[in-house]
């Protein structure tokens, strides 16, 4: 009977015992395996060897006693005898010592490997304890999975790894907790149970295996787009179903859907198909339609009906496109101040009251604008000119920002309405000012229009005073709002 203490410290000494504080296991007749009175020695010398799967291992055995052979054993017991083949043995020609080689190691191979004396009697032996650990492998690389709506989901993920990892599930990046979602989800041992899917349950589910052991740790990923079969739906459920343009004008109507698969665009007028040619023009995409039409008769006004189909179902939608007024175009546009970044632009054209249609008001401009240089590498054209659109605001201005210091540029504008766009203004060129001031003024004024005399502000002030609709550049607002703006510089401009 041996006492704890005594078995840790003699633990090498001992014939085939089990070593508590190290988990080795060694085995000698009387010597430990650094020990060369026994004629054997194995090289490394390590009682325990630990490897991954597919890694390779030469272990040799020495042997120094004259006229003896060995051999290797295996954890059951077996001889090897092989000379080639995913473990063998190599003899040396010069002497008796013998190799043992491992190609690709794998699971099975962990275990107690011997080396002994292959004559009769009492035989000598070395061995060493081989760890074999398998890193995170995932058995699927499935990366997409698609159910029917209102079934039930199951995303594999089996795992392998020795040690056994442990696996959590992530959705769309959150933690998948039980405890708040035991009716809708379910953890299996080689994946995650979705119960009863809808479209809310579309999107990235991600299976992460964690593995520690002594030598190393590690933390793999794979991730599944779950997608949820269903019949087509609208993007938009509150759409504007009358749409305006004129004659000689164009218009452009949108059918937006998702479905799963995706699904069919189908345009029609009164119940014909309609198809690409000099009138109509087709674009679609998976969720995502869109009809032009080129106005040049009175036959394009009329209800257009938009259809959507896939395998589980359709759904359809009507447009009206009437006739409409084309809005007239600005009378024109002026520079009321500018820097080295910004424009600060009025446009011309008082808001038409006398429209047979309410409807057709002017609602805004689109003013667009590009640099001298952009026009003539483009050769005169505008197709990748930038544009901002504006809402219409009485005696408003507007501001083109981010502009290039010192540049030249074209602007234009023209006016909008339900029915589209009026012609374009003629070009204007306008400059930007330098970065770097040329006087004292031009570091302070954004125009000429704030060099006015001082007694033009005084006067200003004055009238305040005796008018409540006085407004220099801004809105009409409150006097004692615009006396502040005056005094402090904010008001864009000064007009009378």
């Amino acid at each position: 009977m041996f006492s704890r203490k005594a078995f840790a410290l003699n633990c090498g000494s001992l014939t085939t015992k089990i070593c508590p504080k190290q988990m080795i296991r060694v085995s000698s007749s009387h010597h430990e395996n650094g020990n060369e009175t026994d004629g054997l020695r194995l090289i490394p010398s390590d009682h325990t060897v630990v490897r991954y799967t597919n890694e390779s291992l030469i272990v040799l055995c020495r042997n120094t006693l004259a006229d003896t052979k060995v051999h290797w054993k295996s954890p059951k017991g077996d001889i090897i005898k092989e000379h080639k083949g995913r473990i063998h043995i190599e003899a040396s020609p010069t002497s008796d010592d013998v190799k043992l080689v491992f190609m690709h190691i794998s699971l099975a191979d962990k275990g107690d490997w011997s080396c002994e004396h292959a004559g009769g009697g009492d035989k000598a032996s070395k061995l060493f304890n081989l760890i074999v650990y398998q890193k995170i492998t995932f058995t699927e690389n499935t990366t997409i999975q698609t159910v029917k709506e209102g079934t039930n989901a199951t995303i594999l993920c089996e795992v392998k790894g020795e040690p056994q990892p442990n696996v959590t599930w992530h959705y769309n990046g959150q933690p998948i907790t039980l405890e708040t979602n035991s009716t809708k989800f379910r953890i299996l041992a080689d994946g995650l149970l979705i119960n009863s899917v809808t479209q809310n349950d579309t999107g990235e589910y991600t299976c992460r295996a964690y593995q520690v052991n002594p030598i190393a740790s590690d933390m793999q990923e794979r991730t599944v787009l779950l997608k949820i079969e269903h019949k087509p739906i609208w993007t938009y459920m509150n759409v504007v179903k009358e749409r305006y343009t004129f004659i000689n004008g164009t218009a452009t109507l949108k059918c937006e859907a998702i479905a799963e698969p995706p699904a069919n665009f189908t345009w029609y007028r009164s119940k014909k198909q309609i198809h690409n040619d000099k009138h109509y023009r087709i674009e679609s995409g998976n969720y995502v339609s869109t009809l032009h039409i080129r106005v040049d008769n009175e036959d394009v006004f009329n209800v257009y009906k938009c259809k959507v189909k896939n395998h589980l179902g359709s759904i359809e939608r009507a447009l009206i496109l009437k006739r409409g007024e084309k809005p007239p175009t600005p009378k024109d546009m002026q520079l009321r101040g500018y820097n080295s970044n910004t424009f600060d632009i009025v446009v011309n054209h008082p808001r038409s009251t006398d429209v047979a249609d309410p409807l057709m008001k002017v609602t805004g401009y689109r003013i667009e604008y590009m640099t001298e240089l952009e026009f003539k590498k483009d050769l005169g054209k505008w197709a990748n000119a930038k544009r901002k659109e504006f809402a219409y605001e009485e005696g408003a201005t507007f501001l083109i920002s981010n502009l290039e210091a010192n540049t030249s540029y074209l602007v234009r504008a023209a006016s909008r309405n339900l029915a589209g766009y009026s012609d374009w203004t003629k070009v204007e060129k306008f400059h930007t000012l330098s970065l770097t001031p040329t006087n004292a003024n031009s570091a302070t004024s954004l125009t000429s229009f704030y060099t006015a005399k001082h007694w033009l502000l005084g006067f200003a002030v004055m009238s305040l005073h005796f008018s409540k609709n006085l407004a220099f550049g801004c809105r009409a607002q409150q006097k004692q709002q615009l006396l502040l703006q005056l005094v402090t510089g904010s008001c864009t401009s000064l007009s009378l």
